[in-house]
């Protein structure tokens, strides 16, 4: 009689450790449970914008822009002299302006520009006498500057004077460290040109293009 209360008592304690062991479970999952649908609630995205309108700007501007080959006349028994900014000294003539000298001009703007450049004055007005010559020619001061010469770069062209002049590059970037060029100049000054002091307007016209 005794063994199978023992037995009784044995299954009742046995059924309710299982409630008990039911309960936590039951609890646990509804804690797990409930944690989920507090970190689901807790989520939320939004986004914003941050809007900028930069204006295009077409602008150059010279780094360098006056050339003087100071005073000097053409050599006895030569017919002509030969000045070229990018020397130090004239050929066939006494001017010796001691240093290269030249125009460097940069694109400080924001677009791509096209360059023209027009003279005040022609070889034989600015100079005078038999076969004057008054040639620029254009190079890149920094390399890739002008991606679409006008002008074959580093060949001597004439000056013109008449519209808006010679298109010396098509595509002048303004990009950092590929936004300059340099202009050279040369004067042939034959030995019966004009005397005195002699001087001329260069004058360069930038325009914005697409490219």
């Amino acid at each position: 009689m005794k063994k199978k209360e023992k037995i009784n008592k044995n299954k009742k304690i046995d059924a309710w450790q299982i409630v008990a062991y039911i309960a936590i479970i039951v609890i646990i999952i509804s804690i797990v449970n409930f944690g989920m649908r507090l970190t689901g609630h807790a989520t939320s995205t939004d986004t914003a914008v941050v809007n900028v309108t930069v204006s295009a700007t077409a602008a150059i501007n010279f780094t360098t822009d006056f050339i003087n080959f100071g005073s000097g006349g053409v050599s006895d028994g030569s017919s002509s002299a030969m000045l070229e900014s990018n020397g130090t000294a004239a050929v066939g003539g006494s001017w010796n302006w001691g240093s290269a000298q030249n125009f460097t001009l940069e694109n400080i703007g924001n677009v791509n520009v096209s360059l023209d450049l027009k003279t005040s004055k022609t070889a034989a007005t600015f100079i005078g006498g038999f076969l004057p010559q008054y040639n620029f020619t254009v190079r890149d001061t920094e390399t890739g500057s002008c991606l679409q010469p006008g002008t074959t770069l580093g060949v001597w062209q004439s000056v013109n004077t008449t519209g808006d002049g010679t298109k010396i590059c098509g595509n002048f970037t303004p990009e950092g460290a590929h936004d300059k060029i340099t202009i050279d100049v040369r004067l042939v000054i034959p030995s019966d040109s004009f005397s005195g002091n002699e001087a001329l307007t260069d004058t360069f016209t930038a325009k914005g293009t697409s490219a």
